[in-house]
């Protein structure tokens, strides 16, 4: 299969009406490891100057814990990258836990595959916000419960697991223990609690 925009658009599509059989397609693809990590690179690339672009655009008035990150395109690379990292390894790590039989790998390709859907959701968004700023702002919310729904859809593939209510509750329980794990780090290094 020739891989290019145009091509992938359908697939696209049928992650929305057929996420499990879409992702199963997309892992019988088999690209090389050194594709999936410059895919990787590229979705990270283009996701932290999309923000960086909104954050210019329209820029917070106010002062919060997001606007460090978001005022500088180098941070937000990094923080994308860190994200992207974080997700392949607890996908992979907290699903073995529990007897999936996902590979790393793979996991990379599914959650590059996430990050793709939602780069193209996140142009849109932009578009959207300066024609239609209350419908940006609620498709905005709207796509981080579809990023939930997708890595829920991943994680059942990935390892094989069955119950989707099952694998949602894991993925909330990862974060907030993964959120007490950061912040208990950050407070024996001597950062200040960020105020949201």
């Amino acid at each position: 299969m020739e891989l290019s925009f145009a091509s992938l658009m359908p697939l696209v599509r049928e992650s929305f009406r057929a996420p499990k059989v879409t992702f199963a397609q997309i892992l019988a693809l088999a690209p090389s490891l050194e594709a999936r990590v410059l895919a990787a690179a590229a979705v990270t690339v283009l996701s932290a100057l999309i923000g960086h672009l909104a954050n210019i655009l329209f820029p917070v008035p106010m002062e919060s814990a997001f606007t460090w990150a978001t005022t500088s395109p180098l941070r937000l690379l990094l923080i994308q990258g860190l994200m992207i990292c974080y997700t392949v390894a607890a996908v992979t790590v907290v699903g073995r836990m529990f007897r999936g039989t996902g590979k790393a790998a793979d996991a990379l390709l599914l959650v590059v595959w996430i990050e793709f859907i939602l780069l193209i959701l996140q142009a849109v968004q932009l578009v959207m916000m300066v024609l239609f700023p209350l419908v940006a702002t609620l498709a905005g919310i709207a796509s981080v419960g579809l990023f939930f729904w997708l890595l829920t859809q991943v994680v059942a593939v990935l390892h094989g697991f069955k119950k989707l209510p099952l694998i949602f509750l894991g993925i909330l329980g990862t974060i907030f223990i993964s959120a007490l794990a950061l912040s208990f780090l950050l407070s024996l290094l001597g950062f200040p609690a960020l105020e949201m």
